[in-house]
């Protein structure tokens, strides 16, 4: 909201700060999420790239909830199922988080492949529950 209309006669640079308040959502009124990431583990991805790409994968999983799916392709040269999609309850979040952590940098830059095995991927079910080990 702007209090007052703001006309430049000359050209110039405005500074303005703004603030946007959006009201509190209900978690439960959200359809569930099924995501498919498909993340580049390819050689130039090596060091602090890979490791920012970890990291924000985990913390988009702490704000996802049971009814969520996730599943990870990576592709370097080769492309693989890192983890299928996995429902975002506890243990699920937490087998997630581990495969992410085991990703290692190296191999060309396959991201066509690395697509089409994220829409396959997409259209399988939600593994099942297993155990932790």
């Amino acid at each position: 909201h702007v209090a007052q209309p703001v006309v430049a006669l000359n050209a110039g640079e405005l500074e303005v700060v703004l603030s946007v308040i959006a009201p509190l959502g209900d978690s439960v009124a959200r359809a569930p999420l099924r995501l498919v990431a498909v993340l580049d583990k390819s050689g130039s991805m090596d060091g602090e790239k890979l490791r920012l790409v970890v990291e924000t994968m985990c913390f988009m999983l702490k704000h996802l909830t049971e009814r969520d799916s996730v599943g990870f392709v990576e592709y370097g040269s080769e492309v693989s199922v890192l983890a299928p999609l996995t429902r975002c309850d506890s243990a699920g979040k937490a087998r997630l988080e581990q495969c992410l952590r085991r990703m290692k940098a190296g191999g060309q830059t396959n991201l066509s492949g690395g697509l089409l095995r994220g829409i396959e991927l997409h259209g399988q079910d939600v593994s099942p529950q297993r155990r932790a080990k």
